[in-house]
């Protein structure tokens, strides 16, 4: 992130970490390297203002609320 980190949030049961930030990115992490760090897999903008609610609604699609009052869709292994 170009910023702070707000919010962290691992799906549970996969290896992936969900991250927002001040630069009003979400960031999808996956712990898949031999020496159990993580890269990242997907970056999501579209937001004017930090997402301030984030949830993983099923293994391939994140809700996200932000502070601009937007509400967001985001797939997981797409791009949109």
């Amino acid at each position: 992130h170009d910023g702070a980190v707000q919010t962290c949030r691992f799906l549970s049961g996969e290896p992936l970490l969900l991250t927002t930030g001040a630069d009003n990115a979400l960031k999808v992490w996956i712990f898949d390297q031999e020496d159990g760090s993580a890269r990242l897999l997907r970056c999501r903008n579209g937001h004017c203002e930090p997402p301030s609610r984030v949830r993983f609604y099923s293994p391939h699609t994140i809700l996200s609320a932000g502070y601009d009052r937007s509400f967001r869709v985001f797939c997981t292994i797409q791009d949109q």
